[in-house]
């Protein structure tokens, strides 16, 4: 819809809902109060394991069906036309409570031994492989009588990181992108990582670009390349060792002496004088580097190129002869 007509749909509606004519769902449905489990109490639950295995279900909302006599509730409209939903859809206000309150019915005797569940997330935790094997045989027989499907995901493995550093680089945040480290914004820190990687023995001062290019290999911040331009903006030794960004200066030599008189000729036009009687406001200079004979000649600005060269060949050319140069 057009940003017009949207703003025509809110004044429509409102005014139905002032008038008592519509409601909304949502507003007047009788919510689920069944509680979601706190985070932090979950995280409580997995002192003392060291394996785990997430299992992550499949559309996991669309797994449920909705009652039969419920399922006009469920309507809704596309220009393709009208649908209605046979399955638990996304965006209803007790979804996520009743898929909750599912999930802990079938894991109930499992719950804070070995399994967690957070909607449709499942966590297997255990203390070693032996009791994590027969762990997961359970939860996966369990899923497997109930007609739950997992979405099955290629595992890999996982890195345990420890502070062994003596920089204070223990409080960076550990960000599985890239195998990037996430830094925290803390000025001393970021500091430090500049200073070590500006001049270090093996970056040598290497600039705005260079320095970006290298560390956003490993770390990540943000607003971390402007951070990086005031950084070596500060440093002395980088200003002072910048490259230059001009072209190479060509060589200036000087020109070889002619040998022989109107040979090589140098030429240049001077525009913006009195016009004469004759309409002309501009002179044409042409030296010869030998004897510096001058011939000037009175052209207009408005001359075209094809007027220059038959003013050339009738005051130059017939005269003396076609130079070998002009500069």
């Amino acid at each position: 819809m057009a940003p017009s007509e949207l703003k025509e749909l809110k004044v429509q509606l409102q005014e139905l809902v002032d008038k008592g004519y519509i409601r909304q769902l949502n507003k007047f449905t009788i919510r689920n109060k069944y509680p979601l489990p706190r985070i932090d109490d979950l995280f409580d639950q997995l002192r003392g394991a060291s394996l785990f295995s997430k299992i992550h279900l499949r559309s996991g909302y669309h797994q449920l069906k909705v009652r039969e006599l419920d399922i006009h509730k469920t309507t809704f409209r596309t220009r393709c036309g009208h649908y209605e939903f046979r399955v638990m859809p996304f965006g209803l206000t007790n979804v996520p409570a009743v898929f909750m309150d599912l999930m802990n019915r079938i894991f109930h005797q499992y719950l804070d031994l070995f399994v967690i569940v957070f909607i449709d997330d499942i966590l297997v935790y255990s203390v070693d492989s032996e009791a994590h094997e027969e762990h997961l045989r359970i939860v996966l027989q369990t899923l497997r009588d109930k007609q739950l499907y997992a979405k099955f995901n290629k595992w890999k493995d996982y890195v345990i990181y420890c502070d062994t550093l003596r920089k204070g680089l223990g409080c960076v945040l550990m960000q599985d992108e890239n195998g990037r480290l996430c830094v925290l914004n803390i000025s001393e820190l970021k500091d430090g990582i500049l200073e070590e990687a500006r001049s270090s023995a093996y970056a040598m001062h290497p600039g705005i670009t260079k320095l970006y290019r290298t560390l956003k290999k490993t770390y990540w911040w943000l607003g971390m390349k402007q951070e990086i331009a005031k950084y070596v903006a500060r440093c002395l030794i980088c200003q002072q060792i910048k490259p230059v960004r001009q072209r190479p200066i060509g060589l200036l030599n000087p020109l070889p002496v002619p040998k022989w008189k109107l040979e090589h000729i140098t030429m240049d036009f001077l525009f913006g004088l009195r016009h004469t009687s004759s309409g002309h406001d501009g002179i044409w200079v042409i030296v010869d580097r030998l004897t510096k004979t001058t011939r000037i000649i009175s052209i207009k600005e408005r001359s075209t190129l094809d007027q220059l060269a038959r003013l050339y060949v009738d005051k130059i050319v017939s005269q003396y002869r076609v130079p070998v140069s002009i500069v």
